[in-house]
């Protein structure tokens, strides 16, 4: 399978005043678009502590790569039983740790070369400060994409370590301060694989938000529609062709009245939303290529960008298949996190795009989603939905209630309002930071 390598350190983007500036996408829409300043990112210095390999079954062991930058890299290999862990500890003394104060976030770069088909590998990442005196250590887990090889960047926004704060070392000086990176196996009978780059601290970013649509579905018309126009939002509807214009799903009337008020309208699956049929790399092109080019044809200035069928990769071919047709993005379903962009990117990283569904049960996530984007300088690249107060025909798919739809998006109008975040479209969020 292809993958592209990263060339040389990532870099960091900090937002600046807007420079006032408009282009034309296909599609003839005037977008704005902010000045991007690029500096090289602050690495974590491994140096003034100590480090030690951590974990049970499995090894860790330092190399002299220096695919992420010149920075330490490790090769940590699990045990092939789900649920074995390996990984490192650095441990810095007095005053040598870092300090996290004013960053947005930490970035871990990967190169995944071996992992399992059936289940997701975690990153887990701790920090701790003052341990002597007994301080937990802070910990967020992030998942890697199961069965694909390649570069992953997987981010660690820094207000999500603690609820109570930023986690940084003691203003006295004297506290050890912990940093631990494991990877978790999470399937049975294959050993995790993995090559960890020098952590990179993001200084945070211009906070921006996509929020799309799945499948095309008549609610999307007759809902969300209108209340995204009312809050003067746009957004990113993901269509298959075979659904247009079918019971429940919108007609291509409906779907142009979207896009000429600036949605993105983009990819999603092949023609027939359903990869059951797929059993050859050439079927899956053929399949892709027949649905972008409609998209193409129809509403140009998404058919870059593709959402996975069901939010999942379909097999190892899917990558390459997207790389040979041109594509940018592609979105996945991960029920982590949303993606935190404000480093540079490999190619092959944005077609591995995160995004949390929206559903009734989860809507408060969400929204402190949203808030904790804006307070902490990061970017939710797609916050996504289904099925929103559907009737028939439509059939429900992943449930959001008009009331919690209508909180998300006042959410966003809001944080928008107050200069706090931009709401984009794929295309513009690909064009920020790419």
């Amino acid at each position: 399978m292809s993958t592209t390598k990263s060339s040389g350190p990532l870099r960091a983007v900090r937002w600046s005043k807007p420079d006032g500036m408009a282009q034309i996408r296909p599609g003839g829409e005037r977008l704005r678009f902010f000045e991007r300043q690029l500096a090289a990112p602050k690495e974590f210095s491994y140096s003034g502590g100590t480090y030690s390999s951590l974990g049970g079954t499995g090894t860790t062991a330092t190399t002299s790569d220096t695919i992420f930058g010149a920075g330490q890299h490790y090769r940590i290999t699990t045990g092939t039983t789900s649920g074995n862990t390996q990984g490192f500890r650095y441990r810095w003394a007095s005053s040598n740790g870092p300090n996290l104060a004013w960053h947005g976030g930490i970035v871990i770069p990967i190169r995944v070369e071996a992992i399992g088909a059936t289940a997701s590998s975690e990153v887990l990442l701790q920090i701790s400060n003052n341990v002597s005196a007994g301080t937990a250590n802070a910990a967020q887990t992030r998942y890697l994409q199961n069965g694909l090889i390649g570069d992953q960047f997987v981010y660690f926004p820094i207000d999500r370590f603690t609820a109570a704060g930023t986690p940084t070392q003691a203003a006295d000086g004297t506290s050890t301060y912990d940093f631990h990176l494991y990877i978790v196996n999470r399937t049975t009978g294959t050993a995790t694989q993995c090559l960890v780059g020098p952590p990179q601290l993001s200084c945070g970013v211009r906070p921006k938000i996509s929020l799309g649509w799945d499948d095309g579905l008549i609610s999307t018309y007759t809902e969300v529609f209108p209340m995204m126009s009312a809050a003067g939002l746009r957004g990113t509807l993901s269509v298959a062709k075979d659904y247009v214009g079918t019971s429940g799903y919108m007609t291509e009337a409906q779907i142009t009245r979207l896009y000429d008020a600036g949605w993105n309208i983009v990819v999603h699956g092949v023609l027939a939303h359903t990869d059951a049929s797929i059993t050859t790399r050439a079927q899956l092109l053929a399949e892709v290529a027949r649905n972008q080019a409609y998209i193409a044809e129809k509403w140009p200035g998404g058919e870059r960008h593709y959402t996975y069928i069901g939010g999942a990769v379909v097999n190892a071919w899917s990558i390459s298949v997207l790389q040979e047709l041109g594509f940018v993005t592609a979105r996945l379903v991960n029920r982590g996190y949303p993606m935190g962009v404000g480093v540079g990117m490999t190619d092959a990283s944005w077609l591995l795009m995160a995004s949390n569904p929206t559903l009734d049960a989860n809507v408060a996530t969400r929204l402190t989603d949203i808030s904790d984007a804006v307070s902490g300088k990061w970017a939710i690249t797609e916050m996504h939905m289904h099925s929103v107060n559907p009737v028939s025909p439509e059939t429900g798919v992943e449930t959001t209630s008009r009331a919690n739809a209508q909180s998300v998006i006042d959410a966003v109008a809001a944080a928008v309002a107050a200069g706090d975040m931009d709401c984009v479209t794929r295309e513009e969020m690909y064009r920020a930071f790419a």
